[in-house]
């Protein structure tokens, strides 16, 4: 099966292609952004009429979330317009589009994990952009599969967990948003379920999260103790909980965010590592590259 990778320098794409070697089957080509921009046009069909992969597996995408409230126009030409017309080459080439999307596709206001079923109510620019992404692809008459994930961690790109351990190295004292809770999701373990879910020719949506939730504090707090204990940081910082209120941001955050994974885990028999057990991975990794350089 020939997977087309867009996207391919972002933090996801690079563990997608770590993994491959667990899937002989696949057969994986992940061009540049110089070679295929999604929002050229010509060059996406030019790469997907002459490569003539079976899926497109789609993760490049607008990731700025408090910039996109200033930069509306080009979130939505991104993740909505040109995500739209990525759907559309690939219907007329009989090409399935896997794509990502995100938790910011809901309002919070949930209490219990939210379902591939639940209403999308974004509540920032990035969302909505998102969220306009999905809707064009449902009506776009390609063959899709959308993967909703939150919280994205890995040791290499910019994210939250490597941020803590940056933090933690350079302050005595780290406030951290206490009242908004997800599901931390390591980028190698969301790369090992889109393989098998492009394997099982799963369609429709599908949410996909660490096994267990927790709060930005909570996982600050766990990453930075288990840091402290193998080296990875010199000293262990005070870590304050704080309110969102107290800590304003351009974009609005959902509250609970919590996906369920029980959809992925019916179909594929698979389930999530638990956010404490991926965490402790990535700093293993990050310890190992430290003691490289």
């Amino acid at each position: 099966m020939k997977i087309l990778l867009t996207g391919g320098e972002g933090m996801l794409a690079k563990d997608f292609l770590s993994v491959l070697d667990q899937f002989p089957e696949f057969e994986c080509y992940a061009p540049p952004r110089e070679e295929l921009d999604i929002t050229n046009q010509g060059q996406v069909e030019s790469i997907i009429k002459n490569y003539r992969s079976d899926i497109l597996l789609n993760c490049a995408a607008y990731t700025k979330v408090d910039k996109a409230e200033t930069e509306s126009a080009l979130a939505f030409h991104v993740n909505g317009i040109s995500v739209g017309k990525l759907a559309e080459v690939c219907h007329r080439s009989g090409v399935k589009i896997v794509h990502l999307s995100t938790d910011f596709v809901f309002d919070g206001s949930n209490s219990t994990p939210v379902t591939e079923s639940n209403y999308t109510v974004p509540l920032s620019v990035y969302g909505k952009s998102k969220r306009d992404g999905e809707a064009r692809i449902e009506a776009s008459d390609a063959d899709w599969l959308i993967v909703r994930t939150s919280w994205l961690f890995a040791a290499h790109g910019n994210n939250f967990v490597r941020t803590m351990v940056r933090m933690g190295s350079e302050r005595d004292q780290i406030r951290v948003v206490s009242d908004q809770f997800g599901s931390p999701t390591w980028t190698r373990d969301l790369a090992l379920a889109l393989c098998k879910l492009i394997r099982g020719n799963v369609q429709n949506y599908i949410h996909f999260g660490g096994l267990n939730s927790c709060s930005w504090f909570e996982l600050a707090n766990y990453t930075l103790k288990q840091a402290y204990q193998i080296g990875l940081v010199p000293t262990l910082p005070k870590i304050t909980p704080i309110q969102t209120r107290q800590y304003p941001l351009p974009a609005p955050r959902p509250a609970y965010s919590v996906l369920s994974n029980q959809r992925y885990q019916e179909l594929t028999g698979s389930q999530p590592m638990m956010w404490e057990e991926a965490v402790d991975s990535v700093l293993k990794r990050l310890h190992e590259q430290s003691q490289d350089e």
